[in-house]
């Protein structure tokens, strides 16, 4: 599983975070699986998964708080689904598969 755009992203040198960015980015795999109900993984949706993957590494230690104040500053963290921002794309990637399933010439 290549992870190297991802750790260049977060900027994340050596191999000490390899092992969760692997995970985050199997289950992001899974994910997207799941969506399109497929059983193996197409390589060309590999770019949404890296996406999902530094999405939920920085999300890791706030996740589901709405709002973090430090001292006098305060941040408001929106909770949302992150798949959503990618639906449109993979959408029309089942719409391609099921083009590509039903236009088949049946010999019989």
């Amino acid at each position: 599983m290549d992870i190297t755009n991802i750790k260049i992203v977060l900027g994340i040198d050596g191999t000490t975070e390899d092992d969760v960015i692997e995970v985050l980015k199997e289950m992001a795999q899974k994910v997207i699986n799941a969506y399109l109900r497929l059983d193996v993984f197409p390589t060309s949706l590999d770019y949404i998964a890296d996406e999902l993957t530094i999405r939920r590494y920085t999300k890791i230690g706030v996740e589901g708080v709405s709002q973090e104040s430090i001292m006098s500053s305060s941040t408001t963290k929106y909770i949302r689904d992150d798949l959503n921002d990618y639906l449109w794309i993979l959408d029309r990637y089942a719409e391609g598969l099921s083009t590509s399933t039903t236009n088949r010439l049946t010999m019989m």
